[in-house]
């Protein structure tokens, strides 16, 4: 049965299980529950004055350190309010930054981010570049949020400049962490290691390095290590966080270390050929993965323990322990059922997919099949809700800026009666003002209406595609347990072409442009499914692709693909048999002398094609590459060279 999706990789589970915070801080240090009651007596013994607000941010800060978060926000909001009272410009300031912390953790991001604006403006009118720096920082942290990297990037770049002015280096080394976060979402390795290295070199610096935060420091470096497939190097890093961990009695930062640890050796584990090496590897990578559990069952983490028995199911079905890996992974999809995790709940469903498949289960593996399909499609929706909102959002975030920015130019505005010519001219910016912004509202409705089709069209695509996929895995299923073996090859074939319509609709719903297709990635995945078809193969035979990176529209790319598929599917089948080694070669290019045509080339070094061979001469697959170049107005030349050649001269179709 042909399972759709890649095995997940077991590194971002370790992610999944320590988050890496470098907090929006303001001014204090966590507190415990004693400190609170203690601040309590305080404050209700003590005057109304700017002590006093500045002792009700302590208390809001250290109730928020132990998850109070509505106590939080009445304690700021108590603070705000004798502020403002007294006039205390800066203790407003401090009171809007609590007030915004409390929202944020509970994921209420517009108004945090509404406090954290009206932070900025206080600062800004102290001259405190501090206080700056930070309500800068945690509008970008609200805008990484929201997915909004440009923003993201452009408000910690203000942090980072203002905190080099004042000196403040422990903020840096928030700052540059979290600009390398921002990076390693984007897959910009280079720059995401350039910013974790500086915020690594500051805290040597200003020796902090027996600190929770320089340990995760240091395992983001070793994962960015690690997603550029230098595994060795990913070890040692990860080994470093480790000690420190060790030496810190950081439990969870030791979970997630092993976690870590045991994903290196198990991609290392799956290069490696040597089998006494592979064996070795194996080992390690149980070990690492049943220390984390341990560790995560002493301390009661549920989640932690699910994200173990994963990895520990993953690995078993590697090695194809099927029995073992099925309990894993049953243990681990029933404890992120119970908390809606449906990214993890689509990966442990595929696996299970795998299980049953290995052992000839075929209605277990379609079960899973479904169930990962049906999860995919719950992400998919989320995200596109989620687009949604997060438009919504942005325009109401441009709005309140748009405000701030008004109400700083009005308050610098004189306002003049001297005379009837001044209140004209006023009136008349007043109505061309007022003109614009209509004009500027119906171009905003205009972009959000675009956004929202752009969304709808999407999950068409998206649909067309699920739907394509589960007939490819029935064709297959059918074609597996066919006792004909003419119909088995009639059904394969069949779904090799069900297989290249997909790939095209895949990259429809995935791409942001108009219904152009970009060829070299729709051949590649066409090519890359008949990679692992040949590698099941007895005979050694390379493939090998040209492709230009040129963008065609359906009309062209639908029959190239379905000539492309039916070709190299006709070279796996005739060309080498009694051969061990071989190459079938493709190419996509424009012809040299004439740039508006383009050329199709598809060859092998086989035996090439027969003088008459009945077969071949009238398979259907031939005839639909007749067809195909018809509908193409394309020109088909066939020639031995000593394998067989074909080469279809055609004029894309816009």
């Amino acid at each position: 049965m042909c399972l759709s999706g890649p095995i997940p990789n077991l590194f971002r589970y370790a992610l999944k299980k320590l988050v890496l915070v470098f907090y929006v801080a303001t001014f204090f240090a966590s507190a415990q529950q004693s400190k609170i009651d203690s601040i309590q007596k305080v404050i209700a013994s003590g005057n109304n004055d700017t002590i006093q607000v500045r002792r009700l941010n302590v208390l809001s800060w250290s109730q928020k350190s132990l998850g109070q978060y509505e106590e939080a926000r009445a304690s700021a909001t108590r603070a705000l309010q004798l502020a403002e009272k007294l006039n205390y410009k800066r203790g407003i300031g401090d009171s809007y930054n609590m007030i915004g912390i409390s929202y944020m953790q509970q994921g209420q991001r517009l108004k945090a981010l509404d406090y954290y604006l009206l932070a900025l403006d206080i600062a800004r009118e102290l001259g405190d570049k501090k206080g700056l720096a930070q309500a800068y920082n945690n509008a970008g942290l609200i805008y990484y949020e929201m997915g909004n990297y440009g923003k993201t990037l452009e408000n910690y770049g203000m942090a980072i400049k203002l905190n080099k002015e004042t000196g403040n280096k422990q903020w840096l080394t928030r700052n540059y962490n979290n600009v390398a976060n921002v990076y390693a979402d984007k897959g910009e390795n280079k720059l995401a290691l350039e910013n974790y290295l500086l915020a690594k070199k500051i805290k040597e610096e200003i020796n902090e390095i027996n600190d929770p935060q320089y340990a995760n420091i240091i395992a983001n470096i070793a994962g960015v290590h690690f997603w550029s497939g230098d595994y060795a190097k990913a070890l040692e890093i990860n080994n470093q966080a480790l000690k420190i961990r060790q030496a810190l009695d950081d439990v969870n930062g030791l979970s997630s270390s092993h976690i870590a640890i045991g994903a290196i050796f198990f991609e290392q584990m799956k290069l490696e050929k040597d089998p006494a090496k592979r064996q070795r590897l194996y080992e390690k990578t149980l070990q690492n993965f049943v220390t984390s559990r341990k560790i995560d069952e002493d301390l009661g983490d549920d989640f932690g323990i699910a994200i173990a028995n994963l990895n520990i199911g993953s690995l078993y079905l590697t090695s194809q322990q099927t029995t073992e890996a099925r309990k894993e992974l049953l243990t681990a999809f029933h404890a992120f059922k119970e908390i809606n995790a449906n990214d993890l709940l689509k990966d442990v469903s595929l696996l299970l997919a795998r299980c049953d498949s290995a052992d000839g289960n075929w209605k277990g593996a379609y079960e899973y099949e479904r169930l990962y399909k049906q999860y995919s499609d719950s992400i998919f929706s989320e995200e596109n809700s989620k687009k949604i909102a997060e438009t919504t959002t942005r325009f109401e975030t441009e709005k309140k800026e748009e405000r701030i920015t008004q109400l700083e130019k009005e308050r610098q505005r004189t306002i003049s009666f001297i005379a009837l010519f001044l209140i004209l001219i006023l009136a008349l910016l007043f109505l061309g003002k007022r003109a614009y912004d209509n004009k500027k509202k119906v171009a905003e409705f205009m972009k959000k209406e675009n956004d929202r089709k752009e969304i709808l069209i999407q999950e068409v695509h998206h649909r067309i595609n699920n739907n394509l996929q589960i007939i490819s895995s029935l064709l297959s299923l059918q074609a597996n347990s066919a006792d004909d073996e003419r119909l088995s090859e009639y059904l394969k074939e069949s779904q090799n072409r069900i297989q290249s319509l997909s790939s095209l609709h895949e990259l429809l719903y995935q791409t942001d442009a108009s219904l152009k297709v970009n060829m070299a990635d729709y051949f590649n995945k066409i090519l890359e499914f008949h990679n692992e078809v040949m590698m099941r193969l007895p005979s050694k035979i390379e493939l090998r692709s040209n492709i230009a990176d040129a963008g065609f529209g359906t009309k062209t790319a639908v029959p190239l693909a379905l000539i492309l598929n039916e070709l190299v599917t006709n070279s796996i089948k005739y060309a080498f048999r009694g051969n061990e080694n071989g190459f079938i070669s493709v190419s996509l290019q424009p012809v040299k002398n004439d740039p508006e045509k383009w050329s199709l080339v598809v060859s092998d070094s086989g035996e090439g094609l027969p003088e008459e061979s009945a077969r071949r001469k009238n398979s259907l697959g031939l005839r639909l590459v007749n067809i195909m170049t018809k509908q193409l107005d394309g020109t088909l030349f066939k020639s031995n060279s000593p394998g067989a050649t074909f080469e279809l001269i055609f004029n894309p179709v816009n």
